[in-house]
């Protein structure tokens, strides 16, 4: 199952309605100093898909364990996310799914991104350069943390530290099945100068959950 992803999210972004008072912006991400995240509210099942359109900059590119976007348990055995990992040998980025971590490709920095997590049920995970895995397990059940955008769950605490401002998310959907529930474009609230992420199928505005106010790209 092939996907252009980029070509997707840019299509998508052409037929979605936002309300008078929001203004898009080609990315969000984090302060050089200080935690920010978007808590969707979604609990994946084993029919969760994760599309997200990303940049690795700055701090980040140096930086070990960190996770884009996703949730975890108390477990490995929980994973379901994006991520990055950084040893003495190498520096990849990965996807994890339940106790395996999926792929690990070189990592990509100031290259702009995009990667699919059991993206529309298709059982498969890709970054848009690297090869297609299959998924073979099923997705460990029953769960109560929530997915994470710009950072990730992890057991109700979130997990990436003070690098994270090297991150820049310009897009993300989740799909139930073959369905895109969520559309989330970056972007801010004119009348309070708030950044988050709208969400096109919901119609709701999601704001900040951590301490430090999120960074905008240029309007567009």
């Amino acid at each position: 199952m092939k996907f252009d992803l980029r070509r997707r999210a840019l299509i998508g972004a052409q037929k979605d309605v936002f309300p008078a008072w929001f203004q898009r912006c080609e990315y969000i991400k984090n302060p050089s100093a200080g935690r920010s995240w978007i808590n969707t509210g979604v609990v994946p099942n084993d029919e969760t898909g994760i599309l997200y359109d990303f940049e690795i900059t700055g701090n980040l590119a140096n930086a070990v364990d960190i996770p884009f976007i996703g949730c975890r348990e108390n477990s490995r055995s929980t994973r379901f996310f994006f991520g990055k990992y950084l040893s003495s040998s190498t520096s990849s980025m990965y996807m994890g799914f339940n106790d395996v971590l999926l792929m690990g490709i070189p990592q990509q920095t100031n290259v702009r991104l995009q990667g699919y997590l059991n993206y529309k049920n298709s059982r498969i995970a890709k970054y848009s350069n690297s090869n297609e895995i299959a998924i073979s397990s099923s997705l460990y059940q029953p769960r109560t943390e929530t997915i994470y955008i710009n950072n990730m769950n992890n057991a109700g605490q979130v997990l990436g530290n003070d690098v994270m401002g090297g991150l820049r998310t310009f897009y993300a959907e989740i799909t139930q099945g073959t369905q895109i529930i969520h559309k989330y474009f970056p972007g801010y609230n004119t009348e309070s100068g708030v950044i988050g992420l709208y969400d096109t199928c919901q119609k709701e505005f999601l704001t900040n959950s951590g301490s430090s106010d999120f960074i905008k790209g240029a309007d567009i």
